[in-house]
C-alpha cells in the first residue's frame, strides 16, 4: 500500500528526462488506484495499467481468499476423498514430465542459441552510424 501511495502521488517529483512527464503523470494511476487496493486489478489488464507488475499479487490474494471455501467443501464431501487419492498417480506423471523435459538443458537451449546467433550476427557490425535522437 505504501508503494501504491508513492506511485500515485510522489513519483512525478522524483525524476526527470524527456519522457519522464508521460511516465510519471500517468492518469490511470489516479483513476484506478482503488483496484490495486482491493486486489482486483488483474481483471482488466492493459498496457496502460498503473503498476502492471502487481497482477500476480492480486491473483495470489484472490486464491488465498477462496481457499477456505475450497477447504471447507473438502471437509463436507467424503466422496471427494476418493478422487483425490486417484490424483496422486496423475501428479506422479506430471512430475516425470517436469523432471525429464522441463528442467533439461536440451529443451531450454533454443532461446540460448538464438541469443548466440544474434550476438554472432551483430559482432561484426559497425554501429557508429546510429545516432540517438534525443
Amino acid at each position: 500500500m505504501i508503494v501504491l501511495g508513492f506511485y500515485t502521488t510522489l513519483l512525478c517529483y522524483t525524476g526527470s528526462g524527456p519522457i519522464w512527464p508521460e511516465y510519471a503523470t500517468n492518469p490511470v494511476c489516479k483513476e484506478n488506484w482503488w483496484r490495486y487496493l482491493l486486489y482486483i486489478n488483474n481483471f482488466e489488464l492493459s498496457v496502460k495499467s498503473c503498476m502492471l507488475w502487481c497482477w500476480h499479487l492480486a491473483a495470489e490474494m484472490q486464491v488465498y481468499v477462496l481457499s477456505p471455501i475450497f477447504l471447507l467443501s473438502l471437509l463436507s464431501f467424503v466422496q471427494l476423498d476418493l478422487y483425490i487419492g486417484d490424483l496422486e498417480s496423475f501428479l506422479d506423471r506430471i512430475w516425470m514430465y517436469i523432471d525429464s523435459l522441463y528442467y533439461k538443458p536440451y529443451t531450454r537451449i533454443s532461446p540460448y542459441l538464438i541469443g548466440v546467433l544474434l550476438g554472432y550476427h551483430f559482432y561484426g557490425k559497425n554501429f557508429k552510424d546510429i545516432r540517438n535522437r534525443w
